[in-house]
């Protein structure tokens, strides 16, 4: 494949992230989702961490780019980028936050589980997630925030966490209510796995352990984590969550002090 882009690199600050135009066999097509069937050249500007400052890279594409245009809707671009041994957390998010609700739903459901794996590494630290993330303090009480996901296991792997503020002045700051909405045939034999979230420093820890004293609007009723074969699945774990987005975020789930080979995106909706 022709080089595509002329590039210089200046140190000037921060800088608009808003794509990245790499050349020959590493065409930014495929890695970061940027068309490059361009007439007449343009000219873009982006920010990248580099040996721990962050640079203003200038690039200027031309019409050589063999490869057909790629679109970030078709959701793959995010795989991709998670395939990409220097892609940063900032990186990420910027994609991210620039897609349509549709198109970020679909790239963060697409994720399996060692893409799952990789991005909670890359989250570790990367920005503060909070309770209000999941739903936002002024949110009527009860009432739930979906967030949809996907986790790493190899069968029913699609649900959605739906958390909702407390209905309790005393803990309404503190804890957000949840439960996993998943197929009817998995709430009737598993249960809906209702939990209490916290923060956890700049994470939340998302606690089956401990049951809310009441439903959510419209949500199931309450069952306890060791009944059905919620004993299987929800009993005694907690899921540590982190951000990546001004929507997605990632989770792990650990069993008392181990941690466990079971990943899980989230995308607000």
């Amino acid at each position: 494949m022709e080089e595509w882009f002329e590039a210089r690199n200046q140190s000037e600050g921060d800088g608009a992230m808003t794509g990245l135009w790499p050349g020959g066999a590493r065409c930014g097509v495929e890695t970061y989702g940027v068309q490059c069937n361009l007439d007449p050249p343009s000219r873009i500007a982006f920010t990248d961490e580099v040996g721990g400052r962050v640079e203003r890279r200038a690039c200027v594409a031309r019409r050589a780019c063999a490869a057909p245009p790629f679109r970030a809707t078709e959701g793959r671009v995010l795989s991709r980028l998670l395939d990409d041994s220097a892609v940063t957390p900032r990186a990420l998010a910027a994609h991210l936050d620039g897609l349509s609700p549709a198109a970020r739903l679909t790239e963060t459901l697409g994720l399996d589980g060692p893409r799952q794996a990789r991005l909670f590494e890359l989250a570790q630290g990367a920005r503060r997630f909070t309770l209000d993330d999941l739903a936002p303090a002024g949110g009527r009480a009860l009432v739930g925030v979906r967030h949809e996901g996907r986790n790493s296991l190899p069968a029913f792997s699609r649900f959605a966490k739906v958390f909702a503020v407390p209905d309790e002045a005393s803990t309404a700051a503190s804890e957000r209510w949840g439960f996993n909405a998943t197929s009817r045939l998995v709430t009737v034999t598993v249960g809906p796995g209702y939990f209490v979230a916290v923060q956890q420093g700049d994470e939340v820890l998302v606690d089956y352990t401990r049951l809310p004293p009441r439903p959510l609007e419209g949500g199931p009723r309450i069952l306890g984590n060791a009944s059905r074969l919620s004993y299987f699945v929800y009993n005694g774990t907690r899921d540590v969550v982190r951000g990546v987005s001004a929507h997605v975020s990632i989770g792990r789930a650990w069993r008392g002090e181990q941690r466990l080979d079971n990943w899980f995106v989230l995308c607000r909706v």
